[in-house]
């Protein structure tokens, strides 16, 4: 449920533009009402907290505001090349996918044990997150070895990521839960994307067009750069496959980017997370919001669950962007 954000690798680009010019730092932390002194606090190495308000009764959600000494570039290529991967060791196995090929470039992935127990008695509740669809593929393989349903657990994937890069957020299968009951995930990441929050404000006002393509995709996607990848992380002692989608685009020395995750198999539905990176002082100032979809949080005393799952997470991040950085500069 409270899974920390392991593939903030992807988070690179796109630049706030502002009547032709790019945002400052300053100008961007005045806008989310942020007082004077948190840039200096910042800047001088201070992870700052940002209260970021639930968009529904199933959402965990985060803002971290904090400093790099590296330059925004430079911080980019090293993400890029997966420093935050190498310093979080929750992440089991992580590989990009090539949307035009096929289920081979998923060879890697395997299921433990109790795993494939519980695909292979795959139902509508919350052991797994699946469609009907994919829960009738999984009932058909009674019998068959694991080779049978690790196989189909590859196919499962390789379909959600075709439905979502044709269709965007509808193309998301909802999970079945039993009793007649769905979690619709694309409701709450549409929930996320259009959340009331001043960092969304800022999104709309700066990068309307970014903005529309978190909305539409893959509608009004050209210009943008995209990558699709899949991973396994250990989250609460549990293996979960992720499916995450980060679209970004760059212009001048500012930087934002939207990183989804559309598909996770278990514990929490989705995830989305939206981070800027702007130059600042030398270094990089980063502002980060991150809303997480979770049913454990639903229902009598959500406010209080939420509340308290929102400050782990926060928590956890916070370890995780502290280790960032005291290694991004080396």
């Amino acid at each position: 449920m409270l899974r920390v954000l392991a593939t903030f690798v992807l988070l690179l680009a796109i630049a706030l533009p502002a009547a032709g010019q790019t945002i400052t730092a300053k100008e961007l932390l005045i806008e989310l009402g942020f007082p004077a002194e948190v840039e200096q606090q910042v800047l001088a190495g201070m992870l700052v907290r940002s209260r970021v308000e639930p968009t529904t009764d199933r959402e965990l959600a985060a803002g971290l505001l904090f400093f790099v000494r590296v330059p925004p570039a430079k911080l980019a290529e090293r993400l890029q090349d997966g420093l935050l991967i190498s310093i979080d060791a929750r992440t089991k196995h992580f590989g990009e996918l090539d949307v035009d090929s096929g289920v081979a470039q998923l060879s890697s992935l395997q299921l433990s044990s109790d795993q494939l127990r519980l695909y292979a008695h795959a139902k509508a509740g919350d052991d797994l997150n699946l469609s009907s669809t994919e829960i009738a593929a999984f009932r058909a393989l009674s019998g068959q070895p694991a080779a049978s349903i690790e196989q189909q657990l590859r196919r499962n994937l390789i379909a959600r990521v075709a439905a979502y890069r044709a269709n965007g957020l509808d193309g998301i299968a909802p999970y079945e839960r039993g009793g007649g009951k769905q979690t619709r995930a694309a409701e709450d990441l549409k929930s996320a994307t259009e959340s009331a929050s001043a960092f969304a404000a800022a999104l709309k006002k700066h990068a309307p067009t970014f903005f529309e393509v978190m909305k539409s995709y893959p509608k009004g996607k050209a210009g943008i750069t995209e990558k699709y990848t899949w991973q396994t992380y250990q989250a609460l002692g549990e293996p979960v496959v992720i499916l995450t989608h980060a679209f970004m685009a760059t212009e001048g020395d500012a930087f934002v980017t939207c990183q989804r995750q559309f598909y996770v198999s278990r514990g929490y539905n989705v995830e989305q997370a939206v981070a800027g990176l702007l130059p600042a002082d030398g270094g990089t100032l980063v502002v980060y919001v991150n809303r997480t979809s979770t049913d454990q949080v639903s229902g009598f005393g959500s406010v209080s669950k939420q509340a308290i799952g929102s400050r782990v997470l926060a928590s956890q991040l916070e370890d995780l962007f502290a280790k960032l950085q005291s290694v991004a500069g080396e």
